[in-house]
């Protein structure tokens, strides 16, 4: 199946840490020697579960491989579930036994979180990591055919993963013992606060690839390419496996934060050497600190959010794109977007003559002062990316009532609307193992289905989301959502389609019936006709042979039968 939404975070910024990772925008660190530090408490890793399952399960089928060759095979044959269970229950007792625990979290559906309640982007861009992701697919499948010789690179961006995987992977920690969180709209990502005395103080550092959690001030962030750097409980191949968990002395990690951000990209000034060398030699200064070792604290990390406001956030790219804010302000794009901006910022801020603990984005441009005045949702864009960096949970909910405001009085419908939905009913108690879709049906009102191989082409038959549309019907009914918005892709395209559910026994008035499509006419119709059978069936069972080769056919059964001709 193709996953299309991963998370979204800072444009460009993600790539341009992993690119510079060893040039001062993470820190290597040995987790083994610092859970010895922390003695039994140890060291607690919060992971993001689907990230972790985009990276882990190809690096199983990957060693699974062998020695053929390495290519984008595997991510159409996928793999053995009984591999994905024995290589990360190995993996987590590992890491125990050296003191290093992973807590896994899951993020509100799509749609369902306060971030998505005041943003608009999130929709556009899952649409368009749909059809990338149904391209992806039909490649897959004319390889598999012998209609293209070889398979594109982009499959594993789109995340081409075999079905049932995440559920697997769950099960999979609940046998070993790892607690998966499920968090709440007013801790999506990255809401949830670690500040000292909250309930997750205690967590060392966020494992997943969304950058955001690097913008926010005292977090540690590690990328999925920079965990297990030294490969110590890298998955083995079926050969190298022997009895027992490896013996895990040294796990290094890479993390990257805001401080270490704000130091790399110069948002601040640098000590000059005569400087460092009177700190020194007065003895002044906390250093060492950052990857500089400097005397003293010199950059500005809060600064951080300013440039990735302008580098683009899921509430300011949009209008990025719409005012060609860029061209308006003279931003030259070089080859590293991230530096350009950076450079722009300090520019900027010599010319207007303003110190680094008083920038913010409408001082630095005469341009983007105007255009957050002019254009309302602009302006709030800009102040919700703020208050999601700054984990400011009631400012956002501000936001949101603005945003809802100024659309209603513009003669718009809300996008928040799905949002409000999932907070009121983001208390339930859902078991663990409900699946992906029934959470986002039930906590979001929205789900974005899967892209199956066989939906790609047109082979003459309905395709497979059609086909199951009914036992969805009432999996949303068992949920008690009355509305539910569906995103699918098959051969046709992408397309969203809104269910209207009746949660009573009474049908639709017929000037209701009359505004549906041709198509949903008929599913009714169907429908009324398979129910009076059923219940026709039911109360005129025959008890006895005589009974039953004297009573006669019902006519809801004689008029199914018509209908079925």
């Amino acid at each position: 199946r193709i996953n299309p939404l991963p998370a979204m975070g800072v444009r460009g910024l993600l790539s341009y840490v992993l690119r510079h990772w060893e040039s001062g925008t993470t820190h290597r660190v040995d987790l083994a020697k610092e859970a010895a530090y922390y003695g039994r408490d140890g060291v607690t890793l919060l992971v993001d579960l689907l990230d972790f399952c985009a990276w882990f399960l190809p690096e199983v089928d990957r060693l699974a491989k062998g020695s053929w060759e390495l290519d984008s095979t595997l991510l159409v044959y996928g793999g053995e579930f009984a591999h994905y269970d024995e290589a990360l229950c190995e993996l987590v007792f590992a890491l125990r036994h050296a003191g290093i625990y992973l807590e896994f979290f899951v993020d509100p559906p799509r749609g369902g979180g306060l971030v998505d309640a005041a943003t608009s982007s999130w929709a556009d861009e899952g649409k368009r990591k749909c059809s990338a992701g149904l391209d992806a697919a039909k490649a897959a499948r004319q390889w598999c055919r012998g209609e293209r010789s070889d398979l594109p690179d982009s499959l594993q961006e789109a995340r081409c993963h075999p079905p049932l995987g995440y559920d697997q992977v769950v099960a999979s920690l609940g046998r070993c013992g790892c607690r998966v969180w499920h968090l709440s709209a007013e801790e999506q990502s990255p809401l949830l606060s670690m500040r000292r005395g909250s309930e997750w103080a205690h967590v060392w550092g966020i494992v997943s690839d969304n950058i955001d959690w690097a913008v926010i001030h005292g977090l540690r962030l590690i990328p999925l390419m920079c965990f297990d750097l030294g490969g110590a409980v890298k998955p083995r191949c079926e050969e190298e496996v022997s009895r027992g968990w490896p013996e895990v002395s040294s796990f290094h990690v890479a993390f990257t934060s805001s401080d270490l951000l704000a130091e790399h990209l110069r948002l601040g000034h640098p000590p000059k050497p005569d400087e460092i060398k009177e700190y020194s030699a007065k003895g002044k200064g906390k250093g060492p600190v950052g990857h500089g070792n400097w005397p003293f604290k010199w950059w500005f990390d809060q600064v951080l959010i300013e440039l990735a406001m302008l580098c683009g956030t899921d509430a300011t790219t949009p209008f990025i794109q719409k005012h060609k804010i860029y061209a308006q302000i003279g931003l030259r794009m070089g080859q590293d977007p991230v530096e350009s901006i950076a450079r722009w910022l300090r520019d900027q801020l010599y010319s207007n003559k303003l110190r680094w603990r008083d920038v913010y984005l409408e001082a630095l441009s005469p341009v983007l002062r105007d255009l957050a005045e002019k254009d309302m949702e602009f302006g709030l864009a800009i102040h919700c990316s703020r208050k999601v960096y700054e984990q400011d949970v009631n400012g956002l909910h501000l936001v949101v009532k603005s945003l809802d405001k100024h659309r209603k009085a513009a003669g718009e419908k809300a996008i928040a609307a799905a949002a409000v939905a999932h907070k009121a009913g983001a208390e339930r108690d859902m078991p663990l193992a409900v699946s992906h879709l029934v959470r986002s049906a039930a906590l979001a009102g929205r789900v974005w289905l899967d892209v199956p191989l066989e939906d790609t082409a047109r082979l003459g038959a309905p395709p497979s989301c059609q086909l199951l549309s009914d036992l969805r019907r009432v999996v949303y009914c068992l949920v008690n959502r009355q509305t539910v918005v569906e995103t699918r892709a098959d051969h046709t395209g992408v397309s969203s389609s809104k269910l209207t559910l009746a949660t009573d026994d009474s049908l639709p008035e017929a000037k209701v019936v009359q505004r549906w499509t041709w198509s949903h006419r008929w599913q009714l119709f169907r429908a009324i006709i398979e129910h009076n059978t059923l219940q026709a069936e039911t109360t005129a069972w025959p008890t006895g042979e005589a009974e039953a080769a004297s009573s006669a056919e019902p006519v809801e059964r004689l008029i199914l039968k018509s209908f079925e001709r």
